[in-house]
């Protein structure tokens, strides 16, 4: 029963984000409601939806303890906006005076192209796109500015950069110079291809994000890369919905010409089809058939050093731009902080590590490693 009424509310939340008119339970449901809000902030989707509904009849349909939660969300965001706006802006100032190049992905991007604004796009951080070639001057500008900077930058082809002392929790970028953490996505989009197409972002100082057709390619990507997140979150899936939904038709040959070119057709087929299951995303005939193509069959040992951590790890150190960086790499491999190794484990007390670290490198890092 209490799946069902979960199900109830994430379809009429669906209907919400898709303009239609909800058929609203009785307000004396608590059940539902309180369904309804938890499924809302769950799929990241609750201040959105208060902003669609609250010019429509149906907004004084619902019970006033669900119109008062989602109002509190939207006032949280919106505080939360103002303060990561200024930050971001101040940033990307410093950046561009210092001479490093960076474009805007997946959420933050999209929150100044495609939502009424930006702060109906829940996200935890800011992330930012850069060649291999700036990781140490990007560091420099965060340290200089006051962030933390958290993470193995090398291994984990991103680190994280915090702010901890401007109110409403922490201000977090989420650096990257790979366009994904797993090996058979980190190569599809170059950052000099991206900034080379970028477009500007309406209102926003100095800042770039992807054009259509590769935002929509990395959304793919991005959704099947995270397995451990829920694929069918809705805000995931409205992403999808909003660029499929803005794109002309030159611009969806180019993003289907380009998935069949990377051989990832078909999870670019899964992730429109999930999002046109729930928001009635129309996706054009020309492009279907394009993806439509089957999958190009490859040379084993070409198809499995390219989709392998191993073939990474090599691309990697070639692209890497000195040998500081390529020692970086290899120390994050083989090295890696005994903190890491011990959470890893789940091992408390530095005894443990002369007999992790051999466990480390005789196991995980060479399954890691080996050709699949």
């Amino acid at each position: 029963m209490a799946e069902d009424r979960l199900a109830a509310a994430t379809d009429a939340l669906c209907a919400v984000l898709r303009g239609e008119a909800v058929d609203w339970p009785p307000a004396g449901d608590a059940d539902f409601y309180r369904a309804l809000t938890e499924q809302a902030a769950y799929h990241g989707v609750d201040a959105l939806a208060c902003h669609l509904l609250k010019n429509t009849p149906a907004w004084d349909a619902l019970p006033a303890a669900a119109r008062e939660a989602l109002l509190l969300r939207v006032r949280q965001y919106g505080a939360i906006e103002l303060v990561r706006r200024h930050d971001l802006e101040t940033l990307l100032g410093a950046l561009q005076r210092a001479g490093v190049g960076v474009l805007l992905l997946k959420g933050a991007a999209l929150a100044y192209t495609l939502y009424p604004e930006p702060h109906l796009r829940a996200r935890v951080d800011t992330d930012l796109f850069i060649d291999t070639a700036d990781i140490g001057p990007i560091k420099r500008v965060f340290a200089q500015r006051g962030y933390d900077l958290v993470g193995r930058t090398y291994k984990s082809h991103q680190f994280n950069s915090l702010r901890r002392d401007l109110g409403h929790g922490s201000i977090n970028y989420d650096v990257h110079w790979r366009a994904s953490n797993r090996a058979l996505y980190a190569r599809v989009i170059g950052f000099e291809e991206a900034l080379r197409e970028s477009l500007a972002l309406p209102g926003l100082p100095w800042a770039r994000a992807l054009p259509p057709p590769l935002a929509l390619l990395q959304a793919c990507m991005h959704r099947a890369a995270n397995p451990e997140h829920d694929p069918n979150r809705l805000v995931w899936l409205y992403d999808l919905h909003l660029l499929a939904s803005h794109m002309d038709a030159a611009q969806w040959q180019s993003f289907a010409q380009r998935a069949v070119a990377e051989n990832l057709q078909a999870i670019c087929r899964d992730a429109l089809e999930a999002a046109r299951a729930r928001f009635a995303t129309a996706l054009p005939q020309a492009a279907q058939a394009v993806l439509a193509s089957p999958p190009r069959t490859e040379g084993p040992l070409q198809r499995r050093l390219l989709s392998s951590p191993l073939g990474l790890v090599l691309d990697d150190l070639r692209e890497l731009p000195d040998l500081r960086a390529r020692a970086a790499l290899l120390r994050e491999y083989l090295a890696p902080p005994g903190a890491y190794l011990l959470a890893r484990y789940g091992k408390s007390g530095r005894a443990w590590l002369p007999w992790l670290y051999l466990r480390y490198l005789g196991t995980g890092l060479l399954a890691r490693l080996t050709l699949r």
